[in-house]
C-alpha cells in the first residue's frame, strides 16, 4: 500500500510525493523544507503544514499558516484524508491517491489480511479463542501458559500472588516514590525487590501505551539503549509491557537534572563548569555512535548531574525513550509540554523530515545544550504565538556572541559551529567537538 500526494496546482503542478512506509514531513514554500518545497506561491506559508503518512492512512496539521489549510474546501488544524481528497495551500493543490503495490495486487491483497483479522476481531470475537502459548515467567522461570498472542511479560500465577502482597507493581519492582510526572507519563524511584537495588522506574502513559506507533518507538529505544554500556550512561535495566502498562527500568541516579541546576545556579552555569559536563557528556555520545546509536534528543533535562560544581558527575539518560515525537506522527505536534521542551534542541533537518536524524543531529543538540547552560538562552528566537517548529525551520541559530556572556573565543567558536544550520558545516563527529573543547587548556585545567 502507497499514498501519492499529486500537486495538482500551483508552481509545483506534476510533482508526486509518494510514500510506502511511515513518514512524517513538513511542506511549504521555503527552500528549508527541502524536496517537499512546493515551490513560490506567495499565499502558501514558508513552514505551512506537517503531514504523516502511515499508509494507507494519511493525516496533516495546519503550523499556524497565515491563509490556513483547506481539505476539499474546508478550513482544517487537524485533519485525516483518504483517497480523492483535496488539500489546499495558498494556490496550490494537493490530491491524495492510495494505491496498492503491485505485490499487493499479485496476492490478492494478503499483505493486509493481518491488520483485517484484527479489525474485524475487534468488532466480533472468533468463537473459538486462540491457542495458549508457554512461556518462562520472568520472575521465576517457570513455564507460564498465556491466552493467545501477548505482548505481555509472563508471570506465573503463584509470582502474581506474592506480588499482591510484596506491593510490586511490575514483576520484581517495587514503586517507592514518584520523582516526576508529566503528560508523557511518569518517573518513579523504585526497588527491585530481589536485590533491594534502586532503580527508576518510567512509566508510558495510558493514552500513548495504546498508541502502537509510540509503543513500538518505546521500546525499540529501550531495546537500543539495552546494549549501551558506559560509565557516563544511565544503564537501561529491563523494559516491556505487563498488563497493559509500558515500562522501562534504568539505573537510579541520585542527583538534578542540569536545567534544573542550572536554574539553580541563576539561569546560566560558568563556563568551566559546562566544558567539564561537556567533555563527559561528549564522551558518552561518541559511544552510544560508534554503537550505531543516535540518541536523538539531547537535552539539559537529559543530562543527570551528581556531586558539586566543579567536580560534577554525568549520566545521560533518555535515549529517544518515549521522544521521538515527531517521527511518532502527530501525536508530538501538540500543545504538551513534555513534547515542547524538547523544541529548542531540534535541529532543522529533523523537523523538515525526523528519520533522517544523524550523529551530526546530536551534534546540533549538544550545542544547543551547552549554548542553554552557558546563556540561559536558546539557540532560536522563538516569536510568541508563532508554532515553534515554525521558527526552528524559518529561522537561523543566533550567534552566542550577541546574548551578551564573556566567553572564552575557542569555546564560543566550538559552539557556534556545533549549531550551524547546514549539517555539513558542524563538526562532522562528537568526537571531533570533544578535541576541540579539550583544546581549551585554560579552561580545562
Amino acid at each position: 500500500m502507497r499514498v501519492i500526494l499529486s500537486v495538482t496546482a500551483g508552481p509545483k503542478w506534476g510533482t508526486e510525493f509518494v510514500f510506502d512506509t511511515h513518514r512524517v514531513v513538513l511542506f511549504g514554500r521555503s527552500h528549508r523544507c527541502g524536496q517537499y518545497s512546493l515551490g513560490n506561491d506567495l499565499r502558501m506559508s514558508r513552514a505551512h503544514l506537517i503531514v504523516e503518512v502511515d499508509p494507507p492512512v494519511c493525516r496533516l496539521r495546519d503550523l499556524g499558516s497565515a491563509n490556513r489549510s483547506f481539505v476539499n474546501g474546508r478550513p482544517v488544524i487537524e485533519a485525516q484524508i483518504g483517497h480523492g481528497d483535496v488539500v489546499t495551500l495558498g494556490d496550490t493543490q494537493l490530491t491524495v491517491r492510495v494505491e496498492q503495490t503491485s505485490a499487493e495486487v499479485m496476492a490478492g491483497d494478503q499483505a493486509r489480511w493481518p491488520a483485517v483479522v484484527a479489525e474485524s476481531w475487534a468488532e466480533s470475537p472468533p468463537a473459538a479463542s486462540a491457542p495458549a502459548i508457554e512461556r518462562p515467567c520472568v520472575r521465576c522461570g517457570a513455564a507460564t501458559r498465556l491466552p493467545g498472542p501477548t505482548a505481555d511479560l509472563p508471570v506465573c500465577p503463584s509470582c502474581r500472588q506474592v506480588m499482591q502482597t510484596s506491593g510490586e507493581h511490575l514483576s520484581s519492582y517495587r514503586l517507592v516514590s514518584q520523582i516526576y510526572q508529566g503528560s508523557m507519563g511518569a518517573v518513579w524511584q523504585g526497588e527491585d525487590v530481589r536485590t533491594a537495588r534502586r532503580v527508576a522506574v518510567k512509566l508510558l502513559g495510558p493514552d500513548l501505551a495504546g498508541n502502537p506507533r509510540l509503543a513500538h518507538l518505546f521500546l525499540q529505544a529501550s531495546h537500543l539503549a539495552a546494549g549501551l554500556r558506559h560509565p557516563r550512561i544511565a544503564e537501561a535495566i529491563t523494559s516491556g509491557q505487563f498488563d497493559g502498562q509500558l515500562f522501562a527500568v534504568t539505573e537510579y541516579v541520585a542527583g538534578q537534572d542540569a536545567e534544573t541546576v542550572c536554574q539553580q545556579s541563576g539561569g546560566r552555569m560558568n563556563p568551566r563548569d559546562v566544558i567539564a559536563i561537556a567533555l563527559q557528556t561528549l564522551d558518552a555520545i561518541e559511544y552510544a555512535h560508534s554503537q550505531g546509536v543516535v540518541h536523538r534528543d539531547l537535552k539539559p533535562r537529559n543530562l543527570l548531574l551528581q556531586g558539586a560544581p566543579d567536580s560534577y558527575a554525568v549520566k545521560v539518560t533518555d535515549f529517544g525513550l518515549a521522544r521521538n515525537y515527531l517521527s511518532a506522527g502527530l501525536r508530538g505536534l501538540t500543545q504538551d509540554p513534555d513534547v515542547r521542551s524538547s523544541i529548542p534542541y531540534l535541529a532543522h533537518e529533523q523537523v523538515i523530515d525526523p528519520e533522517s536524524a544523524d550523529p551530526r543531529s546530536d551534534v546540533f543538540g549538544l550545542g544547543a545544550t551547552f549554548y542553554h547552560l552557558l546563556t540561559g538562552e536558546f539557540v532560536y528566537n522563538f516569536v510568541p504565538d508563532q508554532e515553534p517548529l515554525v521558527t526552528v525551520v524559518e529561522a537561523e541559530p543566533v550567534d552566542i556572541r550577541t546574548r551578551g556572556v564573556p566567553l572564552p573565543p575557542q569555546l564560543v567558536d566550538v559552539i557556534n559551529r556545533a549549531i550551524s544550520e547546514s549539517p555539513d558545516s558542524r563538526f562532522q563527529t562528537v568526537g571531533e567537538m570533544r578535541a576541540a573543547l579539550a583544546a581549551i587548556p585554560e579552561w580545562t585545567t
